[in-house]
């Protein structure tokens, strides 16, 4: 069920569009600083356990926002609740 957003700024309808959640290239570098620690220093591999998984959730993760396609402007979409 989509809900109607109307613009504050020009009043047209907003659309739904997805947009990178987190600072893409900070979840690159720590994927590669993981990798680092992975191959380089074979006594902090155990910190490479933690900076990968995390650098992969930064950089693949997403979040739906309203985008009104008159003026370009985007707004947070309002969370649910659950009764």
């Amino acid at each position: 069920m989509s809900k109607i957003a109307k613009c504050t700024h020009c009043g047209d309808n907003m659309g739904i569009i997805r947009v990178d959640k987190y600072n893409r290239p900070h979840g690159a570098a720590l994927i590669a600083i993981g990798f680092l620690f992975l191959i380089a220093l074979p006594v902090e591999a155990i910190l490479s356990l933690v900076l990968l998984p995390f650098g992969i959730v930064v950089f693949f993760s997403k979040k739906e926002v309203w985008c009104c396609p008159s003026c370009s402007s985007i707004a947070e979409m309002a969370h649910k609740k659950l009764n």
